[in-house]
């Protein structure tokens, strides 16, 4: 889906200095990509190496028609919120980045490619993270072959962190 060269766009509005823009941050300091803006409205005309601990050069916009005169190909939505559930104000962003001819990378609980199959172009894609892009192969019996010691690590989801 997501080609080396492509450039993303990072929504965070109202998230780049909270805890929920954590998502957007990770794709600051780990995305090979070329991140071309940040946009959030609120920090307008800062630069992430200016307000944050990420050496990266990249300008925070107002909106997406900003972003897209940077050459956004791809927005990504860089906001993981309480639930992951997609907020209804975010709905005419994605609207419009769709329409525009933009990508998504969508990281939250809700499936966003079904949503907009049919309005997909060309080249065009929606990768919601959380979906698996394989089935991988469970329960084969596999480790029986291997001549190691294995321990069993129990534990409840938060408990045992991941």
């Amino acid at each position: 889906m997501l080609k080396n060269n492509q450039k993303v766009a990072i929504y965070m509005e109202g998230h780049l200095f909270t805890e929920n823009g954590k998502m957007g941050y990770g794709a600051l300091r780990y995305l090979n990509n070329p991140v071309v803006a940040v946009i959030d409205s609120e920090n307008n005309g800062k630069n992430i190496k200016d307000c944050l601990p990420i050496s990266r050069n990249v300008p925070v916009v107002e909106n997406l028609d900003a972003a897209i005169s940077y050459g956004a190909e791809v927005l990504l939505l860089g906001i993981a919120n309480s639930g992951g559930i997609i907020p209804e104000p975010w709905f005419s962003v994605i609207d419009n980045a769709i329409v525009k001819g933009l990508s998504i990378i969508n990281g939250l609980h809700d499936e966003l490619a079904n949503k907009y199959k049919s309005s997909l172009k060309n080249n065009q894609w929606i990768w919601d993270v959380r979906v698996p892009q394989f089935v991988p192969k469970i329960a084969t019996g596999k480790s029986l072959k291997i001549n190691n010691k294995r321990i069993l690590c129990v534990g409840t989801d938060m408990a045992s962190g991941k």
